[in-house]
This record gives C-alpha cells, sequence and structure tokens, in this order.
C-alpha cells in the first residue's frame, strides 16, 4: 500500500471509532421516561418509573417544614399524582415540563 491509501484508511478507522463512541454516549445518557397516561394503562406497584409531564395548573402544595411537596403531572390525557420530599427544584412551577423518578404506590 502506498502512503496515501494508508492515510485514508487511518483516517477512516479514526472517523468510525469517534461516531461509535458519540453513539455510544448519546444512547447512554438519553432519558427515558413514561407519560402519566402510560403509567396509568399498566402500573405496577413497587416498579421505579422515571415521568414525565407538565405540572397541572393548581395542583401545587408545599408544606415548608416537612419538606412535602404534592403535585400533579399530566400529559393533556390522564394526571398522576406525585409526592416529592425535600426542597423543589429553582425552575419548577405550574405549567412547566418536569420529569420525576421513584416508584409507583
Amino acid at each position: 500500500m502506498n502512503r496515501r491509501t494508508k492515510f485514508l484508511a487511518g483516517g477512516v478507522v479514526i472517523l468510525g471509532a469517534l461516531a461509535y463512541m458519540i453513539y455510544a454516549g448519546v444512547t447512554q445518557s438519553a432519558v427515558y421516561f413514561v407519560t402519566p397516561a402510560e403509567l396509568q394503562a399498566a402500573p405496577v406497584v413497587g416498579k421505579a418509573y422515571r415521568l414525565g409531564g407538565l405540572v397541572a395548573p393548581g395542583s401545587m402544595s408545599w408544606e415548608p417544614r416537612a419538606l412535602d411537596l404534592r403535585f400533579s403531572l399530566t400529559d393533556g390525557k390522564a394526571t398522576v399524582p406525585v409526592r416529592h420530599k425535600g426542597t423543589a427544584p429553582d425552575l419548577f412551577g405550574e405549567g412547566r415540563g418536569a420529569i420525576v423518578e421513584g416508584s409507583w404506590t
């Protein structure tokens, strides 16, 4: 093989490795979640879920002494009540998107 062919082959190998690393990184860091309608269709008690939706207007209840936040997530088809122990994120609010992790009880 001449020098140009070796250079091109090396470039293809490096680009292939780089493409694979980008693909693997994106698939591992992707955040998958279920919607409230999907969760209500087939809930499993005790199973860990990542639930995504909009915070339903008028559903927030905050108890600062107990650090207990209650609200509902909706996707427009179904609404699921959520209980969070701890402080709320700064950008959290009614009508905003939220993704929560926890178990169905």
